[in-house]
């Protein structure tokens, strides 16, 4: 589908302060949401967040989903693997 990259090149104008902050909002929000249970997205771009407009002609902002979680990497993970390494020594 759609992504932002796409969206943005097919705006006619340019989007607001106001418009940005909230069409990025639920990106942030998933992006904290991963962090918070330790993974990292580490591809993080334009074309990994895929959009959805009720209607193309529609002035609302598009939904937003973060996707491509490919490079991701648990934090976490590694770092229960680091401390049990520590405590085997």
């Amino acid at each position: 589908g759609p992504n932002l990259a796409d969206y943005v090149a097919k705006l006619n104008s340019t989007l607001s302060p106001r418009d940005a902050i909230n069409l990025m909002l639920p990106i942030l929000d998933a992006i904290h949401s991963a962090h918070q249970v330790g993974i990292l997205h580490r591809d993080l771009k334009p074309s990994n967040i895929l959009t959805h407009s009720a209607s193309p002609d529609s002035n609302t902002l598009p939904k937003t989903w973060v996707t491509d979680f490919g490079l991701a990497k648990d934090i976490l993970a590694k770092e229960e693997s680091d401390m049990m390494e520590l405590q085997e020594k």
